[in-house]
C-alpha cells in the first residue's frame, strides 16, 4: 500500500487525478448529455488508478528482489 502512496507523489499523476475529478463533475452537471458526460472523467481517473497500481506492484517486486539479494 505504501508503494501506491509513493506513486501518487508524482506531480503529473496528481494533476491528472484532479483533472479527472473536475471532468467527472462537469460532465455530470453541465454537459448536454449527462448520461454519458461522466465517461471522460471516469476514464482519466481509471487510467491514473491503473498507473498507480502498476507502479506500486512494480516497486514492491523490486523491493522484494532487493531484499532477497
Amino acid at each position: 500500500m505504501e508503494f501506491c502512496w509513493e506513486a501518487l507523489e508524482d506531480f503529473t499523476l496528481r494533476i491528472l487525478l484532479v483533472c479527472g475529478i473536475v471532468s467527472l463533475i462537469l460532465g455530470v452537471t453541465i454537459d448536454e448529455h449527462p448520461e454519458i458526460g461522466w465517461i471522460d472523467g471516469f476514464a482519466i481517473i481509471l487510467a491514473v488508478v491503473i498507473v498507480v497500481l502498476v507502479t506500486g506492484i512494480n516497486d514492491y517486486q523490486k523491493q522484494k528482489k532487493f531484499i532477497a539479494l
